[in-house]
């Protein structure tokens, strides 16, 4: 009865046009079909009338399910949760079936080099080759900032997914780690929870007797070095979805490696832009957060949304040494050349004409023009190691990533043109992404212009007439952390830390840029304080808190709900 069931579930699947166009946005879930299909033949050789409507779907899915630029459609756009997830168990099961199918095979593996060539340019290696940050600005359905491995016996056959593959060795001390957890707890069964949609899953026995093949040490990281940020120092890529007009566009300089997002947002939680820098020394110093309002990348008008103006659809124009290029649906390599995209802000509505924002990528500096009709918030969500800290010089508009306590070395360095908005720079509460990586949203406050030149593990030092200004990780005055309660009504704590005694002066700014309050909070020796926020007088909206203890300033966002 079961294989009866599983079969006209299959048959429907599979001859339902609506169904078939369902899976086109979902194409996680008609992905299930392709995997259980395989493995129902398998059982049923001769069921000739389920292969020929599994074959006929099949032949068009790699068109329909999966964009040209290599991604699986998930509410037609791309997500890392889904891919890594489902559409994962998915072709690791079908694989097992099809390998020895030499038709079947070359479509799994397509799928997959496809799909690998596309992660290629949106995961970068971390020193310490531990795990990669992704491009995740642009996701469409979940959340995820980073990945470690995945586990793909199909990198047997496509090369560049060893590079992101778990070896052999790994794989067996993980299972034997596994079983040493199991060994030692063994008896000891938590309560079944069978209301959570993720209470009880069957992918936990699933793949037990898949077909699994890992690399050794040294494929690993032959694939690695075939990463194209690794391969070459200068190139520039684009990968572009016709179906929904959704480009990105990759630079690679030899200090820094970029990614930038443009076209038609599938889902409000998309963030468009840049999304991501890297250095090959250095990682990650600049992550976009998709579903974000503080920590997406972006331009945010006062007085209208908390929310950037790259939050929602938006058309770039690129030009390589003056020359416009067009975007072509696929992947695409573009001549070299200092690559300038431009788009405009505010293109929809009574917003129309708001504003221009201008990127150009030159060999060692990322320079950014930013016009715009009245008052504006810049934000940069700049990400920092466990060691590492943001400095802000105000006196002087700059920004900096500096290295651990046993090394001052910079890693980012933004340089600010503008003299009039250097004092209203502001360093957010800190967010963990996950193995020690945090992201620290910086906003700058400007009205009608701001230029501003984004620099990556600069090699000549800032110079400076006081060596004494240097910073240093023992110069942290002051750690600010999260609102609490936050949504708050009306009253909320700042909790801070003080590594070294001083006066301490509260500022409070509405979303118009202003400011709402002004107060001095006397002297705070070392150690953590709280002062008590009451905004029982302000009206509901998102507010800027920003503390100043011996000259250092840091901020954080809280919510007024009444």
């Amino acid at each position: 009865q079961v294989k009866q069931a599983n079969r006209k579930a299959l048959m429907v699947v599979f001859t339902d046009e609506s169904l078939y166009e369902h899976g086109r946005r979902f194409s996680n879930q008609y992905g299930n079909a392709f995997t259980g299909a395989p493995a129902h033949l398998d059982m049923n050789p001769d069921d000739t009338e389920l292969r020929e409507a599994f074959e006929v779907r099949l032949e068009t899915s790699l068109e329909d399910f999966q964009s040209p630029a290599g991604y699986y459609y998930e509410h037609f756009g791309p997500d890392w949760s889904y891919a890594f997830g489902t559409h994962h168990s998915n072709i690791l099961m079908a694989w097992h079936y099809a390998r020895h199918n030499e038709e079947l095979a070359a479509h799994y593996a397509t799928e997959h080099e496809r799909f690998i060539d596309w992660l290629s340019y949106n995961a970068v290696k971390q020193p310490g080759d531990e795990f990669f940050m992704l491009h995740r600005s642009i996701e469409s359905r979940q959340s995820q900032a980073l990945r470690r491995r995945l586990e793909t016996p199909l990198s047997e056959v496509v090369p560049l997914a060893r590079a992101f593959n778990v070896t052999r060795e790994e794989a067996e001390q993980r299972q034997a780690e596994v079983r040493r957890r199991v060994t030692s707890n063994w008896g000891n069964i938590p309560s079944l929870q069978t209301e959570n949609f993720n209470g009880y899953s069957a992918y936990t026995f699933l793949h037990r007797d898949h077909y699994r093949w890992n690399p050794d040490e040294s494929q690993r990281q032959e694939a690695g070095q075939s990463l194209p940020y690794l391969a070459s120092e200068n190139f520039i890529h684009q990968r572009v979805d016709d179906l929904t007009h959704f480009e990105t566009t990759f630079v690679r300089r030899p200090t820094y490696y970029a990614a930038f997002s443009a076209g038609e947002q599938q889902r409000e939680q998309q963030r468009f832009g840049l999304g991501l820098l890297w250095n090959p020394v250095t990682g990650t110093v600049f992550q976009s957060q998709s579903r974000s309002e503080d920590a997406a990348w972006g331009t945010v008008m006062h007085g209208r949304t908390s929310l950037p103006w790259e939050a929602l659809p938006m058309e770039a124009v690129y030009y390589i040494d003056g020359v416009e290029v067009e975007p072509v649906a696929g992947a695409e390599d573009l001549d070299g050349g200092v690559l300038e995209i431009s788009y405009p802000l505010g293109s929809t509505g009574v917003f129309s004409g708001i504003g221009e924002k201008k990127l150009t990528f030159h060999d060692d500096v990322i320079s950014v023009d930013v016009a715009h009709q009245g008052q504006f918030t810049e934000v940069l969500p700049l990400v920092v190691q466990s060691q590492s800290h943001i400095h802000v010089d105000h006196e002087r508009g700059v920004i900096q990533i500096i290295g651990s306590e046993s090394s001052d070395s910079e890693k980012l360095r933004i340089e600010i043109a503008d003299p009039e908005v250097l004092e209203s720079i502001y360093v957010l509460n800190t967010r963990s992404l996950g193995a020690g990586m945090s992201v620290r949203p910086v906003h700058i406050m400007a009205d009608g212009s701001l230029s501003y030149t984004i620099t990556l593990n600069p090699q000549e030092p800032l110079a400076t007439e006081n060596p004494e200004n240097i910073p240093s990780h023992a110069l942290q005055t002051i750690r600010l952390m999260e609102g609490f309660p936050n949504p708050f009504n009306p009253v909320t704590n700042i909790f801070f830390e003080l590594n070294n005694g001083s006066d301490v002066h509260l500022d409070v700014y509405n979303a118009m840029g202003q400011r709402v309050i002004s107060r001095e909070h006397g002297y705070h020796g070392i150690g953590r304080h709280t002062i008590k926020l009451d905004a029982g007088q302000f009206a509901s909206g998102i507010y800027l808190v920003r503390l100043k203890a011996s000259g250092q300033v840091e901020s954080l966002t809280v919510t007024l709900i009444k």
